[in-house]
């Protein structure tokens, strides 16, 4: 996987947001592209930071074989980690 930095100015000011590549299961996409997923639950093996954002391609799970559907969340918003009660140590929730 990788990552970019893509440059923007907002309100005068310059901003740098990273963008994370990841793959992303069919019936999960479809779920994102129509609104009703707005998270992900993955493990924390990024410098995610608010106001990132994640492009999720759709990948046939057990394959290499993208579909070529992409979706470009919005920022992050929120990071879940360090949750005992319900997340394995080193995973957390992303949401946008």
């Amino acid at each position: 996987m990788c990552e970019i930095e893509v440059e923007k100015l907002f309100e005068g000011m310059e901003l740098q947001e990273t963008i994370h590549y990841m793959k992303i299961n069919p019936e999960f996409f479809e779920a994102v592209r129509d609104g009703k997923k707005r998270f992900e639950v993955r493990r924390l093996d990024r410098n995610y930071k608010i106001g990132d954002r994640l492009l999720l391609m759709e990948c046939v799970p057990l394959s290499s074989h993208c579909t070529g559907r992409e979706f470009l969340t919005e920022p992050l918003k929120y990071i879940l980690e360090d949750f005992p009660a319900g997340l394995q140590p080193g995973y957390g929730v992303l949401s946008w």
